[in-house]
Order: structure tokens, then sequence, then C-alpha cells
């Protein structure tokens, strides 16, 4: 298959830094989630490949539905290295959607931007930003075949759980016909898609169920059922002792409702902030995001909001009605 981004001057920039630096740290955005995770890892195996030093950091729980993934112990949540010659960063559309309490520029000279977000800030000293691509694991899975890194089922496997999330199992508007063709070349290694598949989006614990059973119970609707949103409480997760990693495909549950036009799940945190995942098949979402310090597709975005969820809720829904019904 035909690299696309051969004629692309940054691109073509970080793979020769990649191949030249030995020392590096790979970071994901905040609310880590099956793209980014597919790519960290992939990442990992395959520069490993060619004798790179590779570190992964997170400081947020990894849901357990990618518990399967090679690799996957590898990410650190304390960082065991305190310098690296480049930091990698995947996702991560702003410095402020890097994991909290980490001093980029003091442990990392050099930084890499790989996105695939239109609202990406272009922070790094080398930014390869390529919003035509469905999910990253499209651009990491050009990155390794330019590298001369020989794919096996391992890197593969990622790569497509990567395309597979981000695609809402090749379901969103999103998907292209280059999509499907890097799927079809990472399926030719046995990727067991049945297994995977159903350990993504249909094992769920009791307990999960018992959470999602609230949320769904509670939905609350403005605009005559245009706009739709379930809530999350701190006392939710107690009762069901579960945690926010739980909730990953949650908001794809309130996203099934006929004729809502705008869905929201806001979730509390144990940070005086309430987090918001936000999806539309009309409106730009991301715009309301970015308004409050997140990001995203136009059709799918998150971001958090400082206070509870009183004050919040109103706020956000008051914001959408300003920006796309007045």
């Amino acid at each position: 298959m035909k690299i696309k981004n051969l004629k692309n001057k940054d691109f073509i920039l970080l793979a020769s830094l990649l191949q030249l630096k030995n020392n590096f740290l790979i970071i994901p955005h905040k609310n880590i989630d099956g793209d980014v995770l597919g790519c960290m890892l992939a990442l990992y195996l395959g520069l490993k490949k060619i004798n790179k030093e590779i570190y992964l950091f997170t400081n947020e729980k990894i849901p357990d539905i990618y518990n399967f993934l090679p690799a996957k112990e590898k990410v650190e949540q304390e960082l065991s290295l305190k310098s690296f010659e480049v930091a990698v960063l995947l996702e991560c559309s702003s410095l402020e959607r890097i994991p909290e309490k980490l001093n980029l520029r003091k442990i990392a000279p050099c930084i890499i931007n790989i996105d695939h977000h239109p609202d990406n800030k272009y922070y790094g000293d080398y930014n390869w930003i390529d919003s035509s691509s469905a999910a990253l694991g499209e651009m990491i899975y050009q990155l390794l075949i330019y590298l001369k890194i020989e794919l096996d089922l391992a890197i593969a496997t990622c790569l497509y759980i990567s395309i597979l999330t981000d695609c809402g199992a090749f379901q969103y508007s999103n998907t292209t016909m280059r999509t499907h063709q890097i799927a079809s070349e990472l399926l030719k290694f046995p990727i067991p898609i049945n297994e995977v598949s159903r350990k993504i989006y249909k094992e769920k614990e009791f307990k999960v169920l018992k959470l999602l059973g609230k949320c769904l119970a509670n939905l609350e609707t403005n605009l005559g059922g245009k706009i739709v949103w379930g809530v999350i409480t701190k006392e939710m997760f107690r009762e069901t002792q579960t945690s926010e990693a739980d909730t990953q495909h949650f908001i794809e549950e309130i996203n099934q409702i006929k004729d809502a036009e705008i869905v929201i799940l806001f979730k509390e945190t144990k940070n005086s902030e309430i987090k918001l995942s936000l999806r539309s098949l009309i409106f730009p979402v991301n715009r309301i995001a970015a308004n409050f310090g997140g990001g995203g597709h136009p059709q799918a975005a998150g971001c958090a909001i400082a206070g509870n969820l009183k004050e919040v809720i109103p706020l956000a829904i008051n914001r959408i009605i300003e920006e796309f019904y007045y």
C-alpha cells in the first residue's frame, strides 16, 4: 500500500528523528482509549525491533477491556526514568491534554506531536497532524511501514484495535476506503476479530452493567428530546464498586436514542471537576468541547469542567443551545 504522507515534510522529519535518537517517552492523552492505547503499544513493539529504548506512561488506570492487548504491562504509572531524548505525544491536541503533573519540557528537550484531530495546537518541535485519518492507528501503521519495521501479530492486533475503536467498529462517518484497506492489511495476520470485538463491545462485568443501568434509568432531555444526557455520580461509582475506566463505551449506549441530535455523558470525578463526552451526527460538538479546554472530532469530543454537577450541567446545556439552536 502506498504511504500517503511521503510528501509531508513533518512526517519525513519526525520519521528521521525516530531513526536517529535512541531514548523515547510515549505519552497518550488524558482519558486513555483504545485508539491511543493501541498506538502506544504498536509503537513500543515496533521501535523495540530497531533497538530503541521505549518508555510508556500514563497516570490513569487502563480500562480492563484492553487487558488482552500485547505489552499492556509495559505502560508505567510512575516513571522509572527521569529524562528522555524525545517525548512522543499521541492524540494530545494541546499540552493541557497530557497526564497531569508531568513537566514535559523538563524531562524531554524534544517533543514529537502526532495527532489526527483538527483542533491540534501544533505545540511540538515536530508536528505530524493528519485530520484526514479516521484513527491514529492509520498514521502509526504508515509510520512503521515507512521505517521498514516488519509487522507481526502483536503489532497488527494493537493497530487493528486502534482503528476498530476509533471508527466505532467501522460504523462512524470518519471510516474511509483507506481505513478498510489498512484493516485488510492488518488482517493478513490471524487476529481473532470475533474474540477481540466481543471483549471490547460485548463483555461487561455485572457491576459495570449495574452502573450503566443506573445511568440509563435517569436520562434527561431538553428541546423535546433533541438534547439527551446521562449522569454518573461518585456515589454511583461507590455503590457499584466501579471506576471511570469502566465507562469507556457508555456514551455510545446513549447515542442510540432515536431523534436525539446531541448526546452527553456527565461523569463526576474525584478532582472536583465533571468530565463530558459529547456525540452528534449533526453538529460539530468539538466546538463545545473547545470552549471548555477540551477537543476531539466534530461528531465526537470531550472536555472537563471544574465544578459540581448542579453547576456544570446547566452551563454545558445552555452553551449547546446558544451555539446550535439560537
